[in-house]
């Protein structure tokens, strides 16, 4: 026997191997000649279609094809043409008037010894289940977008909201703290050191409310996208010492050593004063909250020229926390300390406003800190060298 001949016979018995599997495979599997027209389809199709498999012919095939699906068939045909190989993914109508799901993979078969084409062998699988799984993932999907987007619009007019009412929550407060002034002056008629006590009670808790209003509708009003920066040019240590002023009394009467440094002593920025303030007191306020007394903290400011930024560093050798609260202590209403007896008390909201103004300067800010050791803040923000004074 010839080579040709046995290699013709091996393809016989072998077509006559995957003729058996393919009679007793759910999946639909279907030869097609060269010209594309039915040479053979399984005995599945009368369970998958509904139809009969005598006199089935490829027109009839693509007669079941749903309208929509045709130009998809009609590509993968080209597809086909030119690579040998295709995957189409298509509805087919039953016999009962239905529409199934099929995904179809088609490929050209050579002759083994010669390479020459055969004929092409396709395998349809029912993938309805698939697709109903894909459709309820879509649906479910849908509705998380539109969850998140109605969640979206119920935060963007909260914040335009507390954004908008400053005015209205601010004056009638600071008209009681100005009434409490004035009544502990005197203007009003002589006080007894009992009631000054209470008026100053009273002025304290009223500063306390005030400030936690003021972070919240400062948070409000960068959220909405409200704030906007006063960039100018500044003297760092002008700013620096003022913010050092601001918390030197309260260090002082913890016997804290509050310690300052910078380098160079000239040095000049591009910045919003007052919001840079804003940060670096918040920072510092918390330093000399969480440090005991007699202990030490301080301030260093320097220039980065690899980074072109311009470095606050605010340390302390407080109580330091803990590596698994670092990541979220610049979340707003997480507080450093929070356990259900909290020692130190704090609305939770500086370090995130500090953060807020920290990126609205295009700037970054971040943590070391070490549980019974310490902790150093360091913000960076970016450095534009001032030219008119010949600084940098």
């Amino acid at each position: 026997m010839s080579e040709r001949r046995r290699a013709e016979e091996a393809l016989r018995r072998s077509e006559e191997h995957y003729r058996l599997l393919a009679e007793n495979t759910t999946d639909i599997i279907m030869q097609f000649g060269l010209d594309t027209n039915l040479i053979y389809i399984s005995p599945s199709v009368k369970s998958a279609l509904g139809i009969d498999p005598e006199g089935l012919t490829t027109a009839k095939l693509l007669e079941r094809t749903h309208p929509d699906d045709r130009p998809i068939e009609a590509n993968s045909r080209r597809e086909f043409a030119q690579t040998g190989i295709s995957t189409v993914i298509t509805r087919s109508r039953h016999a009962d008037g239905r529409y199934i799901w099929f995904e179809t993979a088609s490929r050209l078969v050579n002759h083994p010894q010669t390479g020459e084409p055969l004929f092409i062998i396709s395998s349809t699988r029912d993938i309805s289940a698939r697709k109903a799984v894909e459709e309820q993932l879509l649906e479910h999907k849908a509705e998380l977008q539109n969850a998140n987007f109605e969640l979206a619009q119920a935060s963007r007019l909260k914040d335009e909201f507390l954004a908008n009412v400053s005015h209205e929550l601010r004056t009638p407060l600071t008209g009681v703290l100005g009434l409490t002034e004035a009544l502990q002056a005197g203007v009003y008629g002589p006080v007894d050191d009992r009631k000054v006590r209470i008026l100053r009670m009273v002025e304290e808790a009223g500063r306390h409310l005030l400030n936690l209003i003021n972070d919240i509708l400062d948070l409000s009003k960068i959220e909405a996208g409200q704030m906007t920066l006063d960039l100018q040019e500044i003297t760092v240590s002008d700013l620096c010492e003022a913010c050092i002023r601001m918390v030197h009394q309260i260090a002082l009467q913890k016997r804290q050593k509050l310690d300052y440094q910078i380098e160079p002593a000239q040095l000049v920025a591009q910045a919003d004063i007052r919001r840079l303030k804003q940060i670096l007191v918040n920072l510092l306020g918390n330093a000399v909250k969480f440090t005991p007394e007699g202990g030490e903290l301080g301030l260093r400011v320097h220039p980065d020229e690899t980074k072109e930024c311009i470095e606050f560093i605010v340390w302390d050798h407080g109580i330091g926390i803990a590596p698994d609260k670092q990541a979220t202590i610049f979340h707003p209403f997480v507080q450093i300390d929070g356990g259900l007896a909290r020692q130190y008390a704090g609305t939770g909201l500086g370090l995130a406003l500090a953060r807020k103004l920290t990126e609205l300067h295009n700037g970054t800010i971040s943590i070391t800190s070490e549980v019974g050791v310490g902790s150093e803040f360091r913000v960076a923000i970016p450095w534009v060298k001032a030219t008119a004074r010949g600084q940098g």
